[in-house]
């Protein structure tokens, strides 16, 4: 009897961490973080998914951002909530700016962005996800400090895809 719960369990385990397959376009979502250094962001998001037969995926966690200063791009790691699976952004790029000041030289206009993550890499239920996919995001980044909402930034997603094998 003991043997037989013990088999149950671990099957139960490895259904659990089933790899995440399919192509998904990404509906909604969000990130909120928060700037803890120049170069570094941490904070969490939520990624709202469909496949072609209308079947959602909910992707949502924690996420840490790091800036390139010598490059200006950008690399983020999304650990999703129940810490199955990572994905891995790099060349992250800031694709148009809409308006505000990046240099808050007014010392109140926040930065207003399009942001493309780069997804290259998986790991865990994720780890089949394939180069090319990719999320957009809008974003306001909250870099004056003479205003409120000052080192916090909100992105709001607007589209992307993201195939897992």
């Amino acid at each position: 009897m003991k043997k037989v719960l013990i088999a149950s369990l671990c099957l139960l385990s490895l259904n659990s961490v089933a790899n995440v397959t399919g192509v998904y376009e990404v509906k909604r979502g969000f990130a909120e973080t928060l700037a803890i250094s120049e170069t570094e962001q941490l904070g969490k998001y939520k990624f709202i998914m469909k496949d072609a037969n209308n079947n959602k995926l909910k992707i949502k966690g924690s996420l840490r951002g790091i800036l390139d200063p010598l490059t200006q791009t950008l690399s983020h790691t999304l650990v999703n909530a129940d810490r199955t699976g990572t994905l891995i952004t790099a060349g992250d790029s800031v694709t148009n700016v809409y308006g505000g000041d990046p240099v808050c030289a007014n010392g109140a206009t926040h930065f207003q962005v399009e942001e493309t993550l780069y997804i290259v890499a998986g790991t865990g239920i994720y780890s089949g996800v394939q180069a090319g996919s990719y999320v957009v995001v809008d974003g306001v980044i909250g870099n004056c400090a003479a205003s409120r909402g000052y080192l916090q930034n909100d992105f709001t997603v607007t589209g992307g895809m993201i195939t897992f094998n």
